[in-house]
């Protein structure tokens, strides 16, 4: 894949509030804690493997997403987590698809058992034009998670949409990378 096919997008994950101060509007941002957005549904048959990355066909776009994780589960308190997401989109058709945006990701353990959910919506409308190779990168804030779940097996199901009203639901494989402290 050449260069000029291949653009970036990292989005970072942010909330903000605004300040009104002796006529001054300041706007402050924060790395986002809680989750926004309901989960997305967890898969029929979750990911056994870290390697198999699924494609899927929606309208002309083919898709999937893979994802790795740095984080540390202590014995007891907050689970700290950091995700990067990569979501792989190959339009196959003869025309443009515009509006492309990831919405938000759910991650789940293999029992199905909702860990997170959280926005991935950056201020950012893709363009595939036809026969176009386009890879998006997100990366979150380190989270800080209150949990009852221990995550060490994990994969994400990501909502994205496109065109006016097309979306589809890419599940990324087992989510490597999440250790214990002793």
């Amino acid at each position: 894949m050449s260069t000029e096919k291949q653009r970036t997008l990292i989005g970072v994950l942010f909330t903000g509030f605004l300040v009104l101060t002796m006529g001054i509007v300041l706007y402050v941002s924060l790395p986002v804690v809680h989750p926004l957005l309901g989960p997305i549904p967890p898969c029929d048959t979750p990911p056994q493997s870290y390697d198999l990355v699924e494609t899927i066909q929606a309208g002309p776009l083919l898709l999937n997403a893979t994802a790795y994780s740095t984080g540390v589960i202590p014995h007891q308190g907050p689970i700290t987590f950091l995700l990067s997401l990569m979501i792989n989109i190959t339009n196959t058709g003869n025309t443009s698809v515009g509006n492309f945006q990831s919405i938000k990701m759910s991650i789940y353990t293999t029992d199905s058992i909702l860990f997170y959910t959280f926005s991935l919506r950056p201020d950012w409308n893709a363009t595939i034009l036809a026969g176009e190779t386009v890879v998006l990168n997100y990366m979150n804030e380190p989270t800080r998670i209150e949990t009852p779940v221990r995550p060490w097996e994990v994969y994400g199901r990501v909502l994205v949409t496109f065109d006016i009203n097309e979306s589809a639901i890419v599940t990324t494989p087992l989510i490597q990378n999440i250790s214990a402290v002793e």
